[in-house]
């Protein structure tokens, strides 16, 4: 049985960084290298999905590459 560890469906920069033990701003800094889980913007907050999160901590380095790999939206 898979356990969650996600409080809620989409989580804040400030929220996973909470939850992994990071800084938000390490968040970001791996954002602008395609690293970590994708993330969305709602006006002007960054949220990621619980699915996203749940699938790069399956496997960040696979997760990772298949990002850096993937075209631009």
């Amino acid at each position: 049985e898979e356990h969650d560890i996600m409080p809620k469906a989409n989580l804040t920069r400030e929220e996973l960084a909470a939850l992994l033990g990071l800084r938000a701003q390490t968040l970001a800094s791996w954002a602008c290298r395609n690293r970590g889980p994708r993330f969305w913007r709602r006006r002007k907050r960054v949220l990621y999905r619980a699915g996203d999160i749940a699938a790069w901590l399956a496997d960040p380095v696979a997760y990772d590459a298949a990002r850096a790999t993937s075209s631009p939206s």
